[in-house]
């Protein structure tokens, strides 16, 4: 989702909210870091991970602070929230006005990579009456890095 920064207010543009929101609201320092690392990477990112990147980058700032940023981020959708076989809970950035997101999680070094699903692709039918609202769906396999332990 791509989303513009008004910068005399911190505030993201409301024009690019999700259908159907309200505006997005304040884009704190920590909220503004967090959504940077998501889309400077294609892999979905641990909390840990997205805290290391921030130290990387000069930015510190507690994991409660971390932790509400990324909830904030997922609730007004521009971020996508995803466990894999670990039970670990990681983020990427949200792509474009598509709300339905694939993952491809690397079995041999626990990679979580984000992959682009075809608006309005739809992986199974659901039953008559019912409304499916989001998809998502995790591919397990190998990646192609060659640092990957096979």
């Amino acid at each position: 989702m791509d989303f513009q920064i008004d910068a005399a207010s911190d505030t993201l543009d409301s024009a690019h909210a999700p259908l159907g929101h309200a505006p997005l609201g304040r884009l704190t320092p920590a909220r503004q870091t967090v959504i940077r690392i998501l889309k400077a990477t294609d892999r979905a990112l641990t909390h840990h991970e997205i805290e290391q990147q921030a130290r990387a980058d000069g930015i510190q700032f507690d994991r409660v602070t971390l932790y509400r940023a990324l909830e904030w981020l997922v609730t007004k959708e521009l971020a996508h929230k995803v466990a894999a076989e670990d039970r670990i809970w990681r983020f990427s950035a949200a792509r474009g006005a598509n709300r339905d997101q694939a993952y491809f999680h690397c079995t041999s070094c626990g990679s979580v990579y984000c992959l682009d699903l075809a608006p309005g692709y739809a992986p199974v039918a659901v039953p008559e009456g019912f409304k499916a609202k989001r998809v998502e769906i995790m591919v397990r396999g190998e990646c192609a890095k060659a640092d990957c332990k096979r």
